[in-house]
């Protein structure tokens, strides 16, 4: 019989498994990166996220469309 840690364990692979099913581009496929912006720099980014249509990106969000849009006119 299962104990409570290993039904929890087993229910949480499930869901792991789910998600990389369901979403193949998920957080669990993307690294992880760290990034300083100035204050200037955060101001910018909030300036140019407020003109974006509803929805509104995330911070984190904008700064993937804005790398996406410069990484296609390189």
């Amino acid at each position: 019989m299962a104990t409570g840690f290993e039904k929890f364990m087993r229910a949480a692979g499930t869901a792991a498994d789910r998600l990389r099913r369901n979403h193949p581009d998920s957080v669990i496929a993307k690294t992880p990166i760290a990034l300083m912006l100035g204050p200037s720099e955060l101001d910018a980014l909030d300036a140019w996220i407020a003109q974006r249509p509803e929805p509104k990106p995330s911070r984190q969000e904008a700064v993937r469309l804005l790398l996406a849009e410069a990484l296609a006119r390189a």
